[in-house]
């Protein structure tokens, strides 16, 4: 269970504390709610030791910082650190783009995990509007690429317009060059198209090369997510990305220990 707590309401931080949710996160300009509002992320687990004691990337040392905090308030011992050297996806390739709905990303989807690709995203984000996540399916958009008149590789979004966000929530690639240059295409779209504050996506732990892209375009982890996902007959953590498209000015919370 994960609950989307506002920054500036401690009572509610205090509350959830007690019921033993963890702060897993903190989110700037999050939700529009009479103002820009800025959010925690709350995680309940039933059972800790649920949570997988991932290998984490050492070239990505926000990303395992904010992971050891984390787990170290869930009293789970902290992952280890790998030198692998990770380097994320090229950000321009040679590629034909072209907007989809996502039935034709759904379909073409199916048939690249016939070949049991890596997933990198997480699925499980819900895609209701603004802060109460009202139901609409009227923003689901897709780009797919394909090269030599071949789909290659797609991307799947959505735009919240009440709050004025893209959230990039799947994804699929028949190679390793061509993802990077969809979510390059799909972040400068959605700021310069779709006047979006701030971008979003939830990138499996198991996946550091996906990680690396989006920093390499500005995103920074603002909430580890233990065991968000059921993968592959295991739970693996998720670190949730968010890029701001505007200045953020700092605020002033009260906020628990």
């Amino acid at each position: 269970m994960v609950a989307r707590v506002l920054a500036s309401d401690n009572a509610q931080q205090i509350l959830f504390e007690e019921l033993g949710y963890v702060c897993a996160g903190f989110q700037p300009s999050k939700h529009l709610h009479r103002t820009r509002q800025s959010v925690l992320y709350y995680p309940w687990f039933p059972r800790p030791d649920v949570v997988n004691r991932m290998q984490i990337s050492e070239s990505l040392p926000q990303v395992g910082e904010l992971a050891a905090a984390v787990l170290q308030t869930l009293r789970i011992s902290n992952p280890l650190t790998i030198r692998d050297g990770v380097t994320g996806c090229p950000l321009k390739v040679e590629l034909q783009l072209n907007d989809a709905t996502y039935d034709d990303f759904e379909l073409w989807r199916t048939q690249v995990m016939t070949s049991n690709p890596a997933v990198e995203i997480s699925r499980g984000g819900s895609l209701g509007q603004g802060m109460m996540r009202i139901k609409s399916e009227q923003g689901l958009r897709a780009v797919l690429a394909s090269r030599d008149g071949q789909i290659v590789a797609g991307l799947a979004y959505h735009f919240d317009e009440l709050d004025r966000c893209v959230r990039v929530f799947d994804s699929f690639s028949a190679d390793d060059l061509s993802i990077g240059t969809l979510l390059s295409h799909v972040v400068k779209y959605s700021q310069e198209q779709l006047g979006a504050v701030f971008a979003e996506m939830d990138v499996v732990m198991t996946s550091p090369r996906m990680l690396k892209t989006a920093e390499q375009l500005g995103f920074v982890p603002v909430a580890y997510m233990p065991a968000f996902l059921f993968l592959k007959g295991s739970h693996v953590d998720v670190v949730k990305l968010a890029k701001l498209n505007m200045v953020y000015s700092a605020e002033q919370f009260t906020l628990t220990n």
